[in-house]
């Protein structure tokens, strides 16, 4: 999936030890710590003037307590993190109802934490697509489902089917009228029904109708005869209680209207959330107007606001929540709403601080080891984006794979992107592929042919020799031997080229898995080679170049594979992105470990291993954006306490040890007159680099260096275990210090 040069020397380790020599995996945790932010927003919710939840596919539920400035998690409980709908008990705002792709979950504690319990009892579908609380009696609940709709007396306890006659089972909307528990209407595909017996039987409501596909209903406040219909085909109103509609669609440039909301102090005012912006209505919806300027995601799925309507809110399907006040400009509110979906990341080879990824919708950018992350996308328009590489020999130039947008080049870091695709069109890009020996040469895989450009993406060329109608799913580049190239298919295998992809074989001897999803080199031993598949069949390893195959799958408890890669400097390290979380191998993939204690979302879409000093991993998810792991995962053999070969250095104990406040680290360069490079740094039990004390060349003799048990920030570290690692020249020498506060 990647290729890199590995020109680093391993400076971060994982320091902390098990009996029996091994590292257990989940001892020490990934993080997100800083997003990226935004994803695809399916409802949004005002619990209270200030509480937020929103609903969002694969992140679950996000809250908030200060009106959508920041957000956190709120999943305890959920057993599903796809939430379709949002329904409150317009009485009592702790009780929430979700309606997901797993049932109907409630909460009572709304306002706080949200904690959640599965109330799906007799409910006959567990994917929910809308969910309703009556005015009236608020432990009345409906359900509108793929397989109907479905009515609980009880709050949620149990669930009694209302379908009956309803000619369309798929029920999008649902809104209790508001005279009386009997009236009830539902937006189907077929249509608005309406039942005035309590969903003991069902009436067509599609006069004036002209399409069908409804997506959300809402009545006025103020009159309970009128009635709104946001369709796939713009937005009619009922003055009638449904008996008749009209087409209220002037001034909609998209027709694609996904939901619609009520001014709730002027019932004339209307607001419409579409596939191709944001447009408000200030007479009944006689005209619109559009309002997207400043909306970094025209697609709006949902529609919010608060009960003063001067508070009005939009959940995209990438950007996240937007808010609007008085209809003014657009803000992305969407700090800790870390529900991105990461296709892929890459790490540049020049300055580990900046780290590439792609996302449905935008391009990231950090500077900071994703403590942070920035937008990156300017003069991408294509929302599906794919994958991401740099190019190792000139690291401010990358290059972008876009879902039928074909391929992006940056020279700037990424910071403005520019079309390349003369002889590619805008093509189906899969993945890309750098070579590391000429960087100008790149390759792109699409759902039909194989591509090359030898002239830095000016133009491309077809190189699909024995390729011919395969669906290419990822491409490795052999980190030694450029000339050879692999490349994964859906549904045909692996292939290898042996001259740059002029011709591509088949190498699926032993391969009895055609869906090919990864594939990672061994970077000193390039006979070795590890193919991920997808659809179960977990990873299989070659010793002969792709000759043969085995499985090495042990220990593997999700087999459908993502993305691997082999760490830099000890290789017979693995790591697996699969759809249930990450898993690592310490013996070349004969045995696996489940490796992925923090994370919330599982579903990884990519893994690297960061080649700089500091040693990271980073996991890209679907519906969680990117994780990182501190430090190397690792076994005993990989560290030695004691002083090494006296051929360059010698690194004496510190005194005093144990310390406080300050230890003093002495050292011997070996040698007359030798000028060798030397660093100095400290570690954490996870292998985060702590500090770093020396960086520079340094003449032979004796060297003395404080410790004040600080970090780089300046701040006093905890009590604890540390190590000092020197680094003379590439020979390597590694002491334990310990801190008593």
């Amino acid at each position: 999936m990647y290729s890199r040069i590995n020109n680093s020397v391993l400076v971060g380790a994982l320091l902390v030890f098990i009996g029996g020599g091994r590292i257990l995996a989940g001892d020490w945790e990934w993080t997100n710590e800083g997003g990226p932010y935004g994803g695809r927003v399916y409802t949004v919710e005002y619990i209270d003037e200030s509480t937020l939840l929103a609903g969002t596919e694969h992140g679950g539920i996000y809250i908030s307590h200060d009106s959508g400035y920041t957000w956190q998690s709120a999943n305890e409980g959920l057993t599903t993190y796809v939430v379709n709908c949002i329904g409150k008990n317009p009485l009592n705002g702790n009780t929430v109802y979700a309606g997901t792709s797993g049932g109907v979950f409630r909460t009572r504690d709304g306002t706080s934490s949200c904690t959640w319990s599965e109330m799906s009892y007799n409910l006959g579908s567990n994917l929910v697509l809308s969910i309703a609380v009556s005015d009236i009696d608020t432990c009345t609940i409906y359900a509108g489902t793929v397989n109907g709709i479905y009515i609980s007396y009880d709050c949620g306890g149990y669930w009694s089917d209302l379908t009956n006659d309803l000619p369309d089972a798929n029920v999008s909307a649902i809104v209790p009228g508001p005279v009386g528990v009997d009236t009830l209407y539902v937006g189907t595909n077929s249509g608005v029904f309406k039942s005035t017996n309590g969903g003991l039987s069902w009436v067509e409501k599609n006069s004036g109708l002209t399409n069908p596909f409804i997506k959300a209903l809402q009545i006025d406040p103020s009159n309970s005869r009128v009635l709104l219909a946001a369709t796939f085909g713009g937005v009619f109103r009922s003055t009638d209680g449904g008996d008749t509609w009209t087409d209220r669609s002037t001034g909609l440039s998209n027709l694609y209207v996904r939901d619609i909301e009520i001014h709730p102090d002027s019932s004339d005012i209307y607001f419409a959330g579409t596939e191709g912006g944001f447009f408000s209505s200030l007479d009944c919806g006689g005209t619109w107007t559009e309002q997207s300027d400043s909306l970094g995601c025209v697609q709006v799925h949902t529609v919010a606001t608060d009960d003063s309507g001067h508070r009005i809110l939009a959940g995209t399907y990438w950007g996240g929540v937007y808010l609007s006040s008085g209809m003014g400009p657009w803000e992305q509110i969407v700090e800790g709403m870390n529900n991105t979906f990461i296709t892929d990341i890459d790490v540049s080879p020049a300055d580990n601080t900046i780290i590439q990824v792609t996302s449905y919708g935008q391009v990231f950018r950090s500077s900071n080891e994703g403590s942070s992350w920035q937008a990156s996308s300017e003069g991408v328009i294509d929302r599906d984006l794919t994958s991401i590489a740099y190019d190792p020999v000139a690291p401010d130039t990358v290059y972008l794979g876009a879902y039928y947008g074909g391929v992006y080049k940056s020279i700037d870091g990424g910071g403005t992107w520019t079309k390349m695709n003369d002889g590619l069109g805008d093509a189906p890009v899969a993945c890309l592929a750098v070579d590391h020996e000429l960087g100008s040469t790149i390759y792109a895989g699409t759902y039909i042919y194989l591509f090359r450009s030898t002239d830095g993406a000016r133009s491309w060329v077809q190189k699909s020799s024995g390729l011919s109608g395969v669906h290419i799913w990822t491409i490795e580049i052999d980190p030694v031997d450029a000339s050879i190239v692999y490349v994964g298919t859906y549904g045909s295998g692996a292939y290898k080229s042996v001259d740059s992809g002029e011709n591509w074989t088949s190498i699926n001897s032993g391969l009895p898995e055609s869906h090919v999803k990864a594939i990672a080199v061994d970077p000193v031993n390039t006979d070795i080679v590890y193919i991920g598949t997808y659809y179960g069949g977990g990873v299989f390893k070659s010793t002969d170049g792709g000759s043969s195959w085995s499985s090495a799958s042990n220990g593997l408890t999700n087999g459908d594979i993502w993305s691997l890669d082999v760490h830099p400097d000890r290789h017979d390290q693995v790591i697996a992105g699969t759809y249930g979380g990450v898993f690592i191998s310490l013996d070349g993939g004969a045995n696996w470990e489940e490796f992925s204690g923090g994370m919330e979302i599982l579903d990884t879409r990519c893994v690297i291993y960061d080649q700089a000093e500091s040693r990271n991993i980073y996991a890209g998810t679907y519906g969680g954006g990117v994780y990182k792991y501190y430090g190397i995962y690792c076994s005993v053999e990989d560290i030695a306490f004691t002083p090494g070969a006296e051929s360059v250095c010698r690194l004496f104990p510190n005194y005093p040890n144990p310390f406080n406040p300050i230890t003093t680290i002495r050292y011997r360069i070996l040698g007359e007159n030798e000028n060798y490079p030397v660093s100095m740094k400290i570690f954490d039990v996870r292998g985060g680099l702590v500090k770093t004390l020396v960086a520079g060349k340094q003449r032979s003799g004796d060297h003395t260096v404080f410790w004040h048990g600080q970090n780089r920030s300046g701040m006093q570290v905890p009590s604890g275990v540390y190590f000092c690692r020197l680094d003379v020249n590439g020979e390597v020498v590694n002491m334990k210090m310990v801190i008593a506060r």
